[in-house]
This record gives structure tokens, C-alpha cells and sequence, in this order.
């Protein structure tokens, strides 16, 4: 939709709150590099490895590599960073497209009925 009065300024481009990038490890391990804007403005970026049994199930959470930054430009460019030294480290890229949705359970001619 065009901008109905050509001579107001535009809206301001308000910076994201919060970033990640997830990497997987061959036997279901993930690194995430997060960064995360405080409220005094400052970002804190860091790195959390998530250890996985061969369920999935996350049995620990460490955080490391923690470092501050004046804004998301540079916390970006420290994710990046960190991001191409795992890959040569040997962890992946995870795949595409997120979660899959599970297929519906029921339809509106089969609702379900109340439980009693």
C-alpha cells in the first residue's frame, strides 16, 4: 500500500529486540548464538550448547562466550563470526522450514465431542 501523504516521513525502522542462529552437531547437539538487547540499550551476545540424549530429550544447557556490544551491527558481525568458526568446526546448519505442524486430529464434520 502506498504512503497516502507522500510528504510525511517515514515510520523509523525500530532494530530487532533479539536474534539466534542454531547449529546441529551429528548426534542431535545444538549450539544457538543468541544476541539480546538489554534495557539499557546495550546487546549481550552469547553462545549456548543444548547436550541431547538419543531421544532429542536436552539433558544439559551451558552458556559461553559471552560478550557485550553498543549495538546489533556489531553483535551481528560477532554471531557471524562465532557462526563460520563452528561450521569449520564441524557443526551444521540446521535444515530449513523450522518445526512440522502435525496433521489435524479431526475436522469440523468429526469435532469432537465434550468430555464427560
Amino acid at each position: 500500500m502506498a504512503n497516502p501523504n507522500p510528504k510525511a516521513p517515514a515510520a523509523p525502522v525500530k532494530e530487532p529486540k533479539s536474534f539466534a542462529q542454531n547449529l546441529s552437531g551429528p548426534k542431535g547437539d545444538s549450539l544457538r548464538f543468541s544476541a539480546v538487547r538489554r534495557p539499557d540499550g546495550s546487546i549481550d551476545a552469547f553462545v549456548t550448547l543444548f547436550v541431547r540424549d538419543e531421544k532429542g530429550k536436552v539433558l544439559k544447557s551451558e552458556r559461553g562466550a559471552s560478550s557485550k556490544h553498543r549495538n546489533f551491527t556489531a553483535a551481528r558481525e560477532w554471531v557471524d563470526a562465532g557462526v563460520e568458526r563452528a561450521l569449520k568446526a564441524g557443526w551444521k546448519r540446521r535444515k530449513g522450514g523450522g518445526g512440522r505442524s502435525k496433521p489435524d486430529a479431526f475436522t469440523l464434520d468429526n469435532l469432537p465431542k465434550p468430555a464427560k
